[in-house]
């Protein structure tokens, strides 16, 4: 058979074309196959109160980081409370322009958790037009489907529901509760809640087996949904019980929350050269 040369160049630029845009570009089912495959299921805490804030939790290949932002005229401060706000640490300096750099370079997938502490409408529509400037890097929902680029952002604290699911093209998804299981994960791409909400169990010995049963079905059905599980306030002040918690958490592939961001790392069986 003989390939006439104008189509093989076609075809050739066709090729060209899907690879080069690959990268940013992934068309996984949903949010834990997407990440799952480049880093640990580790969540980094309050990321910013760490001494290299952002860069350590990508060096030990968490796939999530948390932001708290207070709205202060048009700029999105980092802080966990209002006062201690500086303004020239904003969302943008800190993360998103970091970000959009690394992705240049480095074939990263993360979650950036922006956790609103201000009042949600307001926020939301500052930061939702400070995504808009990000686009090329960021996760997008429309009209019920998903894109996945290399960061995904989700929305938690004082979260703006309405002006989030009634939009048909955002580039933030909603951090749901534990009520929100079984929910879509257009809507709800990851789910978080209180552990001693729902657990009475603090890494003392073994799990009670009806919490255990509890937390099998949470985790089964979040799979299902495609919907990423977190908890917070885990008890951590013991190492032991920390870390049988941990095992717990990471068989059900559960995300792991934690400040002690070499140490979780080195738990789930990651090493970094120092």
């Amino acid at each position: 058979m003989i390939v006439r040369p104008h189509i093989f160049i076609f075809y050739c630029l066709l090729i060209f074309l899907f690879v080069s845009t690959f990268p940013n570009k992934c068309l996984a089912q949903n949010l834990v196959g997407h990440l799952s495959e480049k880093g640990i299921m580790a969540h980094s805490h309050n990321d910013y109160e760490q001494k290299d804030l952002l860069h350590k939790a990508l060096r030990y290949r968490f796939v999530s980081i948390e932001a708290d932002v207070h709205l202060s005229g048009e700029k999105l401060l980092v802080a966990h409370d209002a006062e201690d706000t500086l303004s020239y640490r904003t969302l943008r300096n800190l993360y998103l322009e970091p970000l959009k750099n690394i992705v240049e370079t480095t074939d990263v997938r993360i979650v950036l958790m922006v956790d609103i502490k201000s009042e949600s409408k307001t926020t939301y529509k500052a930061l939702d037009a400070l995504l808009n400037e990000y686009q090329s890097i960021l996760t997008e929902f429309e009209n019920g489907k998903t894109i996945f680029r290399p960061v995904t952002v989700v929305v938690s604290g004082k979260r703006d529901i309405e002006s989030l699911t009634t939009s048909q093209k955002r580039f933030a998804g909603l951090d749901g509760r534990v009520k929100d299981i079984g929910e879509t994960a257009y809507n709800y791409p990851m789910i978080s809640d209180n552990w001693r909400k729902h657990f009475t169990w603090n890494g003392e010995g073994d799990m009670p087996p009806e919490e255990f049963s509890k937390l099998k079905r949470m985790a089964k059905v979040c799979r299902k949904q495609g919907n990423l599980l977190r908890f917070w306030a885990i008890p951590e002040k013991e190492k032991d019980r920390r870390e049988r918690i941990w095992a717990v958490l990471s068989a059900q592939g559960v995300l792991i929350g934690t400040d002690k961001v070499p140490e979780l790392a080195g738990f789930l069986n990651y090493r970094v050269d120092q």
